[in-house]
Parts: C-alpha cells; structure tokens; sequence
C-alpha cells in the first residue's frame, strides 16, 4: 500500500479481473489505476518517489504493460523508469532513504553477462551492485550509512558482515556500474530512410541514410539532461553512411540527434552506451 497524490493504492495479486493488480481507493471502493498491471502477474510493493509512483513485481512487457518487473504511474501513465536496463527476475522490494530509491532484483544492461542483484537511483544516475553475487535479495531497508539486504541464502559471498540471513551494504560505495538515465529528451518517430546505431555501442557509432546524408549534416550525442557531449560532421555531401568514433562520455542512455544543414532534426534515436 502507498499513499500517492493524496490517495491511497493497493497492490498485489488481486482476486478481481477488473482490477488487474493495481487500485486505488476511492471511499469503499476500490478502482482500477488506468490498464492495471496485465498478464499472470503480482505487484510485490509499491513507493512514492519524485512525484511517481514506482510499481515493483512479477509482470512482463510483453503483456502490454510499460515496461518488465519495474514501472511507474504519474497519475496519468505507466511508463519504463530505466530504459535499457533490462530485469531478470521480478523486482522485489522498494525503499526510499537519503533522497534515493533502492531495489532489490537481478537486473543486466544489454550486451552483458552480468547481473545485478541491487540498485539505488537518485532520480539521474542508476547505481546497480552485488553483480554477479548467487543470491536474491528480498526484503531491504535503508539507514544513512548502510542497505539491509535479506538473502534467499546465506552464501553471499559479500566480503562483510553475514548475520542470520541479514547482509548489509555500506553505502558510501556507490555500485559496480553507474549510469545517467534518460528522463529528459523525449524520442521522436525516425526517420524510416535513417540508420543509427549499433545499440548498445562502445566507441563507435553507424551512421546511413538510404537517400544519402543531406550537405553539412552532423550528429550531436546528448547526455540525459540534454547536454550535447559530442557533435561531429557526417562526411562528405551524397555519401549513404558514414562511422564516427566517439571519445569517452557518460555510459548509460543517451540521445543521438542527426541534423541537416539547416540545423533541422531529420532523425532521432536513443542509445544504450556500455560502461568500460
């Protein structure tokens, strides 16, 4: 349960259809919050953090829900809070502390064989950590200096603390991987005759344009808070493709902006950049 815009919501696995998992209470009754979480799924918990409400359990994307294991609701939509992570098991619990979320649940970034058993968010940067640890953290809680884990064992392999099934994490270590999160740069439709990618990508990036790139095109790489990291022409006049070879920059998504000589937009695409 959560109090969330000044209304209380209820989740779980709710033996009513027509609330698909997710309500809110309006009197005595309970209503369903917009689609609900749809498929053979459960809602685990349930926490109010920067203005949404973040929906952690058992459901899948391709159920048509908004995004797998993690989703948010802002009072009009559901929508994927980490694009590009992606969960493996469900996501267990939720708690917020030091003006940051905590979640417990494997998670990998595309490209990897790692996974992640934890993670904070500040609401810009996703710190994911006990990579690779052969456990699942279930129940946590936060204090100012540490994040009490509750294992399904008791081998973590943690190098610290272990007692009686409670593990906890030092906070003043932020994670085995950080990356800035796409919150402000919305995506537009691109352009079907344009080509941007691989993603995810390391340090380079492809460029082409079946109708060939148009005179002065360049490409510009922005940052999560729509700050341009890199810009660099795309070659000569006609040419169908061109590669470009990107210095260092913040990993984690980022937003590929291709321009004409006009500096009009004629394609867009958000971009997973692995950490080194």
């Amino acid at each position: 349960m959560a109090d969330f815009q000044g209304q209380y919501f209820l989740a779980g696995n709710l033996n009513s259809p027509s609330l698909q998992e997710l309500a809110w209470l309006d009197g005595d009754t309970l209503r369903r919050v917009g689609q609900g979480i749809l498929g053979d799924s459960w809602v685990n918990d349930l926490q109010e953090f920067q203005g949404k409400l973040y929906i952690a359990g058992e459901y899948n994307v391709g159920a048509g829900n908004a995004a797998t294991s993690l989703s948010t609701w802002d009072g009009q939509d559901f929508a994927d809070p980490f694009p590009g992570v992606q969960f493996i098991t469900q996501a267990i619990d939720l708690d917020v502390r030091n003006g940051e979320l905590y979640f417990s649940g494997r998670t990998q970034l595309p490209g990897s064989t790692d996974y992640y058993t934890l993670g904070r968010y500040d609401g810009e940067r996703l710190c994911l950590f006990g990579k690779n640890l052969n456990t699942v953290f279930l129940t946590i809680a936060a204090t100012e200096e540490y994040l009490y884990v509750a294992p399904n064992m008791i081998t973590l392999g943690l190098g610290g603390d272990t007692v009686n099934y409670i593990a906890r994490w030092d906070l003043s270590y932020l994670g085995d991987t950080c990356i800035q999160i796409i919150a402000s740069v919305p995506e537009k439709p691109f352009g079907a005759d344009w080509s941007v990618g691989p993603s995810p990508f390391t340090n380079q990036l492809q460029i082409s344009s079946a109708s060939g790139i148009p005179a002065q095109s360049r490409m510009q790489l922005l940052d999560a808070a729509g700050r341009i990291l890199y810009e660099a022409p795309l070659g000569v006049t006609g040419q169908s493709a061109a590669t470009l070879s990107i210095p260092a920059t913040s990993a984690g998504m980022l937003v590929a902006l291709i321009r004409d000589g006009t500096g009009a937009v004629v394609a867009q695409r958000s971009l997973f950049r692995l950490p080194p």
